[in-house]
């Protein structure tokens, strides 16, 4: 059972940009500078993070209910770096394979589907992860892992079966720094 191998198939990171938004008034179409008529900026400009290559700390085990570390370091779910894309106030494209909604500094990315050969190929397991988390700085972001191994498919499933119950979720936290 030691063998099992559970990839982490979702990354996150962002970038900056000069983007602002306007700031809405009840009843109005939008402030106007007193001098020159021109709308003015009331708002402040989302906190992004910057674009490239971000590194990931230490993870903690936020929970385990199925015991998937008793069997296989689940620490490894979490990948070393990451890779955040095309940022906009809308969010950002992680490592070029999802995408991840961004309000105000939270984002959630896309959920990832991947399927992992186990027991000598005689089992498939089948998983989900997403990747969310918060952008404390340009450079920082606190993020949570959820990895949810949701069934077995396969001969070799009636030993796995034996320690995990499906669907087997695990939460890591950890946070992302630009390299």
């Amino acid at each position: 059972m030691k063998t099992l191998l559970l990839p982490i198939l979702v990354l996150a990171a962002c970038s900056s940009t000069d983007e602002k938004d306007w700031t809405d008034v009840p009843g109005d179409s939008g402030s106007t500078s007193p001098d020159s008529g021109l709308p003015v900026d009331t708002g402040t400009a989302p906190l992004l993070p910057e674009a490239g290559e971000w590194g990931m700390a230490q993870p903690q085990i936020v929970s385990d209910s199925c015991a998937v570390n008793d069997y296989q370091d689940v620490l490894e779910f979490v990948p070393k770096t990451l890779s955040v894309l095309n940022p906009t106030v809308d969010g950002f494209e992680l490592d070029d394979s999802s995408f991840c909604s961004l309000s105000e500094q939270h984002f959630v990315c896309d959920k990832q589907d991947a399927s992992e050969s186990a027991l000598g190929g005689t089992a498939t397991l089948i998983i989900e992860s997403t990747l969310s988390g918060d952008v404390e700085t340009p450079i920082l972001m606190d993020t949570l892992m959820d990895v949810v191994i949701q069934e077995c498919q396969g001969g070799g499933c009636a030993l796995i079966e034996m320690a995990l119950t499906f669907p087997c979720p695990i939460q890591l936290q950890t946070q992302a720094s630009k390299l």
